[in-house]
């Protein structure tokens, strides 16, 4: 203990400082190659094929993965070292207030071995009874002393101890494994163990503004600390910037498709439907690596838990002009990304050619359980006739739109939520509830219902929620009004109706003649605020009003 006092009170943790600096300087630069080497080289290589792809894709992916391990490694050992020094340091710096507290009150201090004695006047007058009396009191206080040195001496040592194998827990060899990005999560896990470092300074996600406030306030390698300890956490964090949540969820996608060893039984088919699920998302985000400004895609959300979940964004929502979130109905999983993605790619190209000068971000918002049958025979799931799928994921719909404002700041992009089949479903829960979607506008097509009766119900004008209904749609030509809501194409409904050209539930977004359809022009234009090609709403009047029940079986109106 000795040794060590002797050390504590001369450390200079300036060398520790000075490699975290190193560390951080090259973990910037790795993370330049890594961005780099996505938008120059795989990104426009995503579509390479033949004999020489085969070859060469493999190495490039590789190469790829081990820049991003790299700098996820070198983040790590930045952060031990940082911890370390600043530990080491507050130790010292308790130490030093122990001996100023001691010798204030008259002990004494070995400069060799750091011993509290007692004051010497009290040595002295041992043989004084009425310096006796105080002895006991002085005694103990010089225990209390004694103590808080140990203390400050300990605290290093741990810190020291806790660096050492921290720094262990970073292997040397990492990028020579196949699964070294999965093994990155495992390295994050063990030095935060090691380090005493969880994920309490993360906000808990409950206010979207206090999430950006937070995360605005970090430094750039704060910030780069936390998306490589903790990338599910802040992928999933609304408020904050879609460029810090891209690169989370990216980094967790590759971990995700590197997977560790685990540490129990999984389901094999489960396992591998989640891991196409991945591999056809990443394929797509690949693909668009290289692509213009204003096609690049950012993965806002993810998760591989059962079906999986995806929020994937084609443009910055952030800094745009127009953003539109586009929310699917059922069977909508993971799997389905990448045709969320085309459908949202349509949605951008036809707004931008409404209003070419006008920036436009549009979202693939799959973060919901949605039922998983269209028309179901006999052994079905009630979620297709109930709203209690559409209320638990209006709500986190409603949370995610908070969140694109609260990540845009001051600027207030033209927002329209567009929600498809049991989408819509989803949209008008999300709108009806609380303070709404905050949106601008509101969109559903082959809408069963939007769990209200009226379009005033949905916190926004009525005159900005547009309605889109296929003459031949089978789901609302069976299940509008049934159990979901009154039928949007009622003129009782108070919505606008555009014009639809297309044919079937899923036609919506088509292109006829190689042109874009009127049904996806009109969604174009309420995008970017343009005046809508109209058709009339229906009157309930003139029909029956005996809507055939789709499900005899099942009471009407089921919750």
């Amino acid at each position: 203990m000795s040794t060590l006092y002797q050390l504590l009170l001369k450390l200079d943790v300036s060398d520790l400082e000075t490699a975290k600096s190193a560390w951080e300087s090259l973990a910037r630069k790795l993370e330049t190659a890594h961005k780099d080497h996505r938008r120059h080289v795989t990104g426009p290589l995503a579509n390479w094929h033949g004999d020489s792809a085969k070859a060469g894709k493999p190495v490039l992916d590789t190469l790829q993965g081990q820049l991003e391990a790299a700098h996820v490694d070198a983040l790590l050992i930045a952060t031990v070292l940082d911890t370390a020094a600043v530990t080491m340091k507050q130790a010292q710096t308790d130490l030093k207030n122990a001996i100023k507290s001691a010798e204030q009150d008259d002990y004494v201090i070995d400069d060799t071995t750091g011993q509290v004695s007692l004051p010497q006047w009290l040595i002295d007058a041992h043989h004084d009874p009425d310096q006796a009396t105080v002895l006991p009191d002085y005694t103990k206080a010089m225990t209390g002393h004694q103590d808080k040195i140990n203390q400050a001496i300990k605290d290093a040592k741990k810190a020291s101890d806790d660096g050492e194998k921290a720094i262990g827990d970073v292997r040397a060899q990492l990028l020579d494994e196949e699964d070294a990005l999965g093994q990155t999560a495992v390295e994050a896990r063990d030095v935060a163990k090691h380090l005493g470092i969880g994920p309490y300074g993360i906000p808990d996600g409950k206010d979207v503004q206090e999430s950006a406030e937070w995360w605005k306030h970090l430094s750039h390698d704060e910030q780069q600390t936390y998306i490589a300890m903790y990338p599910k956490q802040i992928g999933a964090l609304d408020g904050l910037p879609a460029v810090a949540r891209d690169e989370a969820n990216r980094l967790l996608l590759d971990q995700y498709l590197n997977p560790a060893p685990p540490g129990h039984a999984i389901n094999a088919d489960q396992f591998n439907k989640q891991q196409d699920g991945l591999r056809a998302l990443k394929k797509k985000l690949d693909a668009a690596d290289g692509a213009p400004k204003g096609r690049e895609l950012y993965l806002l959300k993810l998760r591989q838990e059962g079906d999986g979940r995806a929020i994937v964004a084609m443009g910055n929502p952030d800094t745009a002009k127009n953003t539109a979130v586009l929310v699917p109905g059922v069977n909508s999983d993971l799997r389905g990304a990448g045709g969320e993605i085309d459908r949202i790619n349509a949605l951008r190209s036809s707004a931008r050619k409404v209003h070419p000068n006008e920036s436009t971000a549009v979202i693939s918002w799959i973060d919901y359980d949605p039922p998983n049958e269209n028309v179901p025979d006999s052994d079905f799931d009630l979620g297709v006739v109930s709203t209690g799928r559409a209320k638990e994921g209006g709500e986190a719909l409603r949370h995610f739109t908070e969140g694109t404002r609260a990540a845009q700041g001051g600027h207030h992009s033209n927002l329209t939520v567009i929600g498809h089949s049991y989408g819509s479903t989803t949209v008008g829960a999300g709108a009806a509830g609380g303070h709404g979607l905050g949106a601008d506008n509101i969109i559903a097509v082959g809408s069963p219902g939007m769990t209200v009766k009226h379009a005033g119900d949905l916190n926004i004008d009525p005159k900005h929620v547009y309605i889109g209904a296929a003459k031949d749609d089978p789901i609302i030509n069976n299940f509008a009004g049934a159990s979901l809501g009154s039928d949007t194409r009622n003129d009782t409904f108070g919505a606008r109706h555009f014009k639809v050209d297309t044919s079937g539930h899923s036609g919506y977004w088509d292109y006829i003649n190689g042109q874009p359809s009127e049904s996806l022009t009109n969604q174009g234009r309420i995008i970017t605020g343009e005046p809508i090609t109209t058709t009339p709403a229906r009157n309930p009047d003139h029909h029956s009003g005996n809507i055939p029940n789709p499900f005899p079986n099942v009471p009407q109106g089921i919750k």
